[in-house]
């Protein structure tokens, strides 16, 4: 049996996807807002193009508190899809662009390389992500993530390349 995508008024834009739902109903009582999350879970990135050291330098919007929750991260998703249409239709509200590439990894192979993975919600995206390294969470207003924390990162997430 097929699941269907459907969406009761009120609910986030996302949840109107099947996989989204799916994993949000399995993963939900694992999580606690603005905690790390349990190191089994899969963690999915979206990037446009190829990922370089560079596509982890933290923006204007990596720093922007979520809730209370302040240190500065690269956002990402509890992975619900392997499909990047149905990615971008969920994270973006539009259809899958030829660059557009998602990654996914586990939140130990992250912490493996000193990130963090808090579970902080946004209002259309109950599944979201904040990645933050260690050295933004020992000092908040570090101008960026170490040069050799995203050479690690971008190596990992390269070659783990989903679609």
């Amino acid at each position: 049996m097929s699941i269907e995508n459907y969406r009761v008024d009120g609910e986030p834009r996302a949840l109107y996807y099947a996989e989204y739902r799916t994993a949000y109903t399995a993963v939900c009582e694992k999580l606690t807002v603005g905690k790390v999350i349990p190191l089994d879970i899969s963690v999915s990135f979206m990037g446009n193009n190829g990922l370089i050291p560079t596509s982890f330098d933290l923006r204007n919007a990596d720093r922007q508190p979520v809730g209370e929750f302040i240190t500065p991260g690269k956002s990402a998703h509890v992975t619900f899809t392997e499909n990047c249409d149905i990615a971008c239709g969920a994270l973006f509200d539009r259809k899958a662009r030829r660059t557009d590439h998602l990654y996914t990894v586990t939140a130990k192979q992250l912490e493996e390389l000193d990130y963090f993975t808090y579970y902080l919600p946004l209002p259309n995206m109950p599944l979201h992500l904040r990645v933050v390294h260690a050295a933004q969470v020992q000092n908040p207003t570090a101008r960026d993530i170490p040069h050799r924390a995203r050479i690690a990162l971008a190596d990992l997430l390269n070659n783990h390349k989903v679609c």
